[in-house]
């Protein structure tokens, strides 16, 4: 009926719809099937990597202590001792970092699952959970991953401005987040100054990037720890600047 009254009223004549198609296949049909590989490739490496990462963690803690052996047979008492001690050392530091990756992404899924129930946006366990797990494993770019998709639930099926508000409050919580609960969690839980924390985190993604941001953590208590084992501490001589006369 559309093409009917178009052509009766403009005097066109309109393609029919197996023209159209096979027009569009011919003009662009190489950039949609090049699109369209590029995308399957990148999810298929993407199945692959994890896969890969899953397997080679299986099998290090399987065979974690027998490879721990294998690499101390090839060096001295002495020696095995050390690399030992240095090997524990890592392996809390890391666990520790992962413990507080798993509170914060925590903390961020039941803050934005209370933030979702009051707005009423549809499905808003199921988002938080994304929102805190992505923001937190993801590194650099999580946060913008994980509250892109509530964003976009609450903008089609709410409207525009609660979608407006839900991107306020992921920009707001992250600011906290980033200044005040990351590095007080950190502190704790790798017993590291929280002004370190930040600025190490800052310093190793500048850097090296979202994997370094990620990374600088666990490598920067590991470094600090090794450091407080080897490194010899002397009690603190008292100061004569300014009230008290002492070190707190």
């Amino acid at each position: 009926s559309v093409t009917a009254w178009l052509e009766r009223q403009f005097d066109i004549v309109v393609p029919e719809s197996k023209e159209l198609i096979d027009q569009a296949l011919t003009s662009w049909g190489g950039d949609v099937a090049s699109g369209a590989l590029l995308v399957g490739s990148t999810i298929a490496g993407s199945i692959i990597a994890f896969l890969t990462i899953m397997l080679v963690t299986y099998y290090l803690l399987a065979a974690g202590p027998k490879f721990r052996a294998s690499i101390c047979r090839y060096l001295t008492p002495a020696r095995q001792s050390e690399v030992l001690r240095l090997w524990d050392i890592t392996q809390t530091k890391v666990s520790d970092f992962i413990s507080t990756r798993v509170v914060l992404a925590a903390v961020a899924t039941v803050v934005t699952a209370v933030f979702l129930v009051v707005l009423d946006t549809p499905y808003a366990l199921p988002l938080a959970l994304f929102t805190g797990l992505v923001s937190q494993f993801v590194p650099t770019v999580g946060t913008y991953i994980g509250g892109a998709l509530p964003i976009v639930v609450a903008l089609t099926s709410q409207g525009a401005t609660q979608a407006v508000i839900i991107l306020a409050f992921i920009v707001a919580y992250q600011q906290v987040e980033n200044l005040w609960l990351a590095p007080k969690i950190s502190a704790k839980a790798l017993e590291m100054n929280p002004a370190i924390s930040f600025v190490v985190v800052l310093a190793f993604g500048a850097v090296f990037g979202p994997l370094g941001a990620f990374l600088g953590l666990p490598i920067a208590a590991t470094i600090q720890a090794v450091a407080t084992t080897y490194l010899r501490r002397h009690e603190l001589v008292e100061s004569t600047r300014g009230p008290g006369g002492g070190y707190s």
